[in-house]
């Protein structure tokens, strides 16, 4: 048709060009028209945020640091990561129930709330429901809450990290006291002045 084919001429014209027909068309709507489908060029570079680099590398040297500690001591580097990994479980969303699932499915702060709940270490044997309210439970009559992003938070982050490290600490103690094989003979001395 006669208008699809002018369309077309107007868009297509020169638009730099003081003699287009863009820009010598009487009627300015035509002018109007053609301004209307100039589009910017699309940015090719990426644009980050401010500071994107800094996190990053930050983030980098904080997880290089986690790693050579864990190297020398696990659970040290468990305790390092423990508001971050807390974080990521709060953020995935979710209710409280399903928070306190993706603590579950994380070894590092299933081990970390086993510890501080002193748990036996049968105790992810038991259904799945019941290890819920284990947890619930136990955080709500040690921290006074069971909810997760208040356990995150600095009131209780500390608490939660001091704990675990005491109990991993008197773990690995119990562990080297049985491995060397003196500690059936400390307790029994142990036990045996506790009996006199």
């Amino acid at each position: 048709s006669e208008s699809f084919a002018f369309a077309h001429r107007v868009l297509a014209s020169d638009r730099d060009s003081p003699t287009s027909l863009a820009n010598v068309h009487p009627d300015p709507r035509v002018k109007a028209f053609a301004d209307a489908f100039v589009f910017p060029p699309a940015e090719t570079r990426r644009v980050y945020p401010p500071g994107f680099a800094e996190k990053v590398v930050q983030s980098y040297l904080d997880r290089e640091f986690e790693a050579r500690v864990g190297e020398t001591d696990p659970a040290l580097r468990i305790a390092l990561s423990l508001p971050r990994d807390l974080a990521q479980v709060i953020d995935s969303g979710g209710g409280a129930n399903s928070r306190w699932f993706g603590v579950m499915a994380s070894r590092p702060l299933r081990a970390v709330f086993e510890a501080v709940f002193n748990l036996p270490e049968s105790f992810g044997t038991l259904e799945i429901d019941r290890q819920l309210g284990v947890f619930r439970a136990r955080a709500e009559a040690m921290f006074g809450t069971s909810d997760l992003a208040e356990l995150a938070g600095p009131d209780h982050i500390e608490d939660i990290r001091r704990r675990y490290l005491v109990q991993s600490s008197l773990a690995q103690s119990k562990a080297a006291l049985v491995g060397s094989g003196t500690g059936g003979s400390v307790v029994s001395a142990l036990l045996a002045g506790a009996i006199r």
